[in-house]
Formats: structure tokens, sequence, C-alpha cells
């Protein structure tokens, strides 16, 4: 009982919103009213780091996109391949896109059964 956080005694004591318990920054309440001047200002800042943000997501879905490309190659580089044509190669790089590798993979499974 010596080893108890007072902080953590203190805290039941105190309203604490659930964002705020997990750190989550709250905006304060404004003590005066903001001119028209301000709010389009903020307007302004706020548009610009929507931008940013959607800069940003663009480039985590192209990466992500292409996630599975280095996991691929290594896996060729491990095994010999015959001679294949380009079509038959991009289909199968099409069929990965599209379908995922799991349901391509799967149907290999198939072909190595049958």
């Amino acid at each position: 009982m010596a080893d108890l956080d007072i902080s953590a005694a203190r805290c039941h004591h105190r309203r604490v919103s659930h964002k705020q318990s997990e750190g989550i920054p709250m905006p304060r309440p404004s003590s005066k009213p903001a001119d028209l001047s301000t709010i389009e200002a903020r307007r302004e800042a706020l548009k610009a780091e929507l931008a940013t943000l959607d800069e940003q997501a663009k480039a985590a879905e192209l990466a992500a996109r292409d996630a599975g490309r280095p996991t691929l190659l290594a896996a060729l580089d491990r095994v010999k391949i015959a001679a294949i044509d380009k079509s038959d190669a991009r289909a199968i790089a099409a069929a990965i896109r599209r379908h995922g590798g799991k349901a391509v993979a799967g149907h290999l499974a198939k072909l190595e059964t049958a």
C-alpha cells in the first residue's frame, strides 16, 4: 500500500475525460470569441494540413500496393525459373495484383496436387 502512486490516487478525485486519460490533447475553449480574420486564418491552416495529410495518405496507399514486391522477388531469386514469355509474366503479375498473393498461391497449390 505504501507503493501506491499518489498521482494515480488523485486521478479519481477529479473528473477526467476519456480522451484526457489516454493522453489525447483536448482543445481549450477560447476565453474570447474569435474574429473573422482569425477564423479564416485557422481555416486556411487546416486546409493546408489536410492537403499534407492527403499527400501522405496517397504515398502510403502507393507503398501498400507495392509492399509485397520485395517478398515475391526474394522468393523468385531462390528458385530456378524456365523461360517465360513477357505476356505470361504480366498475366501472373496482374493476377497477383487483382486477386492477391494468397488466392494465386492457393490456385497454384491446386495445380501442384493435380
